[in-house]
């Protein structure tokens, strides 16, 4: 599915597999759920999740979990402030979502509990959670990126980077866990991933990488120093 978020608040869901394959003649069909109504003003952010489910995030102050193949809504959750958000992410396994808009706050939901942590001076556009749903990476206009820690409650903030981007941080990824297939039961291969959720340090060339992208038009590569949980800069892409 491609979910696509608009300024008239809902959000379109096209059917990708429809444009594709011999018996298809190119479009791409909107999807049966299509559109999703549930936010009052511009849907600013969207993220599916490994298993399928959507997160949204608007201007109206509002987060919502949607499973997008029934198009309903799961679980809606409202910045108390009632200040708009400009990004969101969800962790592979649901539990996580986080939220970052024009309060300067991250905004996080982790198994019935909320919480909000301050560690920017501006606008938070950029989030992400790595591959083993250890870190959290948040960047913000006021050019800074913040690494937090995500096994503790509240999250406390393990590292901040200043001026990494001019004119700020408009977004960021950590580099997706690589994929390596297993036997099963029966002999079939079958996808695992690599990442451990624990694990003693890496060889320097299996760091977890992260990427950010800015106003100055370039995008970074960083490796993550879980020891010193400080990023180091690898290399620039103009």
């Amino acid at each position: 599915l491609l979910a696509i978020g608009t300024t008239g608040m809902n959000i379109t869901l096209w059917n990708l597999e429809t444009c594709s394959g011999s018996n298809h003649d190119g479009k791409i069909e909107e999807h049966k759920s299509s559109p999703l109504k549930g936010h009052t003003y511009s849907v600013y952010s969207l993220k599916f999740s490994k298993s399928g489910l959507l997160v949204s995030g608007s201007l109206d102050g509002h987060v919502i979990l949607w499973d997008p193949e029934l198009g309903t809504i799961l679980k809606r959750m409202m910045n108390p402030n009632k200040v708009g958000f400009r990004v969101v992410a969800i962790s592979a396994d649901n539990e996580t979502i986080v939220a970052g808009g024009d309060d300067d706050l991250v905004h996080i939901w982790s198994q019935h509990q909320y919480t909000n942590v301050k560690g920017h001076d501006n606008t938070v556009f950029a989030l992400d959670i790595s591959p083993d749903e250890r870190y959290l990476v948040s960047g913000s206009s006021d050019e800074s990126i913040k690494i937090w820690d995500l096994t503790t409650w509240p999250p406390s903030k393990l590292s901040s980077s200043e001026e990494v981007h001019d004119l700020g941080i408009t977004c960021c990824a950590f580099q997706p866990a690589p994929t390596v297939t297993v036997p099963s039961s029966d002999g079939q291969l079958l996808p695992s991933s690599t990442t451990p959720t624990s694990s003693p340090k890496r060889p320097l060339d299996q760091r977890m990488t992260l990427a950010t992208g800015g106003n100055d038009s370039f995008i970074r590569i960083w490796w993550l120093d879980e020891v010193t949980c400080n990023i180091k800069a690898r290399q620039v892409l103009e």
